[in-house]
């Protein structure tokens, strides 16, 4: 379910009178919102940097030869302050976030 049909959903609830046993719809669609906003999303280059130097997770333009592809990749890149990434050369971020927490499996 996407942000905007949560939010839909929720607005077609106000001024509405609701018994207890019609909130489950509200939580649901409550739950699954907080889920979204945990989840994360991309913050594109175009509308903020990140503050600090540190590896990140990018979506980007492959270049090749100078050449910025078409095509949208995922991967990592290392920001290196104020308006530069590591890997410049070979690819154009145009978004990022931050790294997920790694997979611990059974580690204790």
């Amino acid at each position: 379910m996407s942000i905007d049909e949560i939010i839909g959903r929720l607005v077609s609830m106000i001024g509405k009178k609701v018994s207890f046993e019609d909130m489950d719809p509200v939580i649901e669609s409550l739950s699954s919102l907080s889920e979204l906003i945990e989840d994360g999303s991309w913050t594109p280059c175009s509308e903020a940097l990140p503050k600090t130097a540190d590896e990140y997770l990018v979506t980007y333009h492959p270049c090749y030869w100078g050449e910025v592809r078409p095509e949208l990749k995922v991967g990592f890149d290392s920001f290196r302050g104020k308006t530069t990434w590591a890997k410049n050369k070979y690819q154009k971020v145009v978004a990022w976030k931050e790294k997920p927490d790694p997979y611990l499996g059974d580690v204790k």
